[in-house]
């Protein structure tokens, strides 16, 4: 089982391009990589992070409140 600290950065990725391949690019893994991580952060936490549509993810209320809480205080968005 994945940590909270291993899981972070597909969040981060994720929350901040908007996109599950992208994601996966800027992380230099594969898009399938990407949805387990968020599947088991998910489940980890017992709350949906994201709204996935066909054609678009978005922070759901929850993990907008996540994304607040856990961003880093330094450096660029």
């Amino acid at each position: 089982m994945s940590s909270l600290l291993q899981l972070l950065p597909f969040f981060d990725a994720v929350a901040k391009l908007g996109s599950f391949t992208q994601a996966a690019n800027h992380l230099g893994v594969t898009p399938p990589a990407v949805s387990q991580n968020i599947r088991a952060l998910e489940a980890l936490l017992g709350v949906r992070l994201f709204n996935r549509t066909s054609r678009s993810v978005r922070l759901s209320d929850e993990g907008q409140a996540f994304y607040e809480k856990n961003r880093p205080r330094n450096g660029p968005d």
